[in-house]
């Protein structure tokens, strides 16, 4: 919702564009490392059973930066650079899986998740933006369901949950 405005603005005033669409990054698991470690839980507003699509920052760039390199080739065109798609109750399995323990995904009301994000420190009009994500991710609305165009721009596959979760399993261990 953000965005729409710029982007028709900038479609319209015929100056030369690529649109670059992203979804919620993997690292943004991140956040629940806490919840993870001290309850073997992940917590979040969307329905756990919505699929969702997100890649990793280095996988991200690793597109804009190809999409740059040629700019020509990609005037005037849209991309949702995004690399797989899973749902929350499949992340927690894969916690659960890769960690050796039971990995639940808990949802809980936006005016909570609200909250949480505020005392995470993000600033209101963030937070805002975050929960249209997951509002559409509950809706079912949009390219934020769907693998996008990684595999098309730098012909290979990007890191998928599992990977990402292997590689900072350091992370939600409780000693480290």
């Amino acid at each position: 919702k953000h965005f729409i405005g710029i982007e028709n603005a900038v479609v319209q005033s015929n100056i030369p564009y690529t649109i670059i669409r992203l979804p919620l990054f993997t690292e943004n698991i991140l956040a629940h490392v806490k919840s993870i470690k001290e309850e073997g839980k992940i917590y979040g507003p969307c329905n756990g059973s919505k699929p969702l699509a997100n890649i990793t920052v280095a996988d991200a760039g690793m597109c804009i930066a190809k999409l740059l390199s040629d700019p020509k080739r990609h005037q005037r065109k849209v991309y949702m650079v995004s690399s797989h798609v899973y749902t929350y109750n499949e992340l927690a399995a894969a916690f659960s899986k890769i960690l050796g323990k039971r990995i639940d995904y808990a949802q809980v009301s936006y005016p909570d998740a609200n909250e949480a994000f505020l005392k995470m420190g993000f600033e209101e009009w963030q937070a805002k933006g975050i929960l249209e994500l997951y509002k559409l991710i509950d809706e079912e609305k949009g390219e934020l369901k769907t693998k996008g165009d990684m595999e098309q721009i730098l012909g290979r596959t990007g890191c998928s949950i599992h990977e990402y979760v292997n590689e900072k399993i350091d992370f939600f261990y409780k000693n480290v």
